[in-house]
C-alpha cells in the first residue's frame, strides 16, 4: 500500500498521478472514438451447411477491450492515491487542491476557477501555487 508518505516517493507518486490523469483523458477519448468507428471485415458463415461469404460490421472489440482495461487499471491506481490523500492530516481544502491537481489533472487556473465558483469569492492562481507548495511541504514532499 501507499501508507505514510515518504518525501521523494510520495512526490513522485503524485507526479505520476498527474501524468496518469492526462493519459486517462486521452484513453477515454480513444474509447469513445473506437465505439463510434465502424470496422468492416469479411468472414464465412457455415450455418446452412456450406460456406457463404458474409460482411461483418462493428467496432474493433479487441482494441475497445484493451483500452477499457487500461482505463480501469489507471482509475484504480488514481483511487488508491486519492484514498491516501484523504487520509492525510491536512484540511479538506488542502485535500481538494491536491486531488484536483494531481488526481484529476486540472491546471492551477482551472482549480482557481472551480474553487472560486464553490466558495463564491475569487481564489487567485498565485495564491493556489503558493498553497500547493505549502501543502506539499506539510506532507513532506517539498
Amino acid at each position: 500500500g501507499l501508507g505514510i508518505p515518504a518525501e521523494p516517493l510520495f512526490r513522485s507518486i503524485l507526479e505520476n498521478c498527474r501524468k496518469r490523469a492526462n493519459k486517462l483523458c486521452l484513453l477515454r477519448a480513444k474509447k469513445q472514438y473506437i465505439s463510434c468507428t465502424e470496422v468492416v471485415d469479411f468472414g464465412t458463415d457455415y450455418r446452412k451447411g456450406y460456406p457463404r461469404p458474409i460482411i461483418l460490421r462493428g467496432c474493433n472489440v479487441v482494441e475497445y477491450d484493451r483500452v477499457s482495461k487500461a482505463i480501469f487499471d489507471a482509475e484504480r491506481k488514481q483511487k488508491r492515491v486519492e484514498d491516501t490523500i484523504q487520509g492525510l492530516d491536512i484540511s479538506e481544502h488542502e485535500k481538494r487542491v491536491l486531488i484536483l491537481f494531481y488526481i484529476q489533472g486540472f491546471s492551477i487556473k482551472d482549480i482557481s476557477y472551480i474553487l472560486s465558483k464553490e466558495k463564491g469569492k475569487r481564489v487567485s492562481t498565485d495564491s493556489l501555487k503558493v498553497q500547493k507548495g505549502v501543502i506539499l511541504e506539510r506532507v513532506n514532499c517539498g
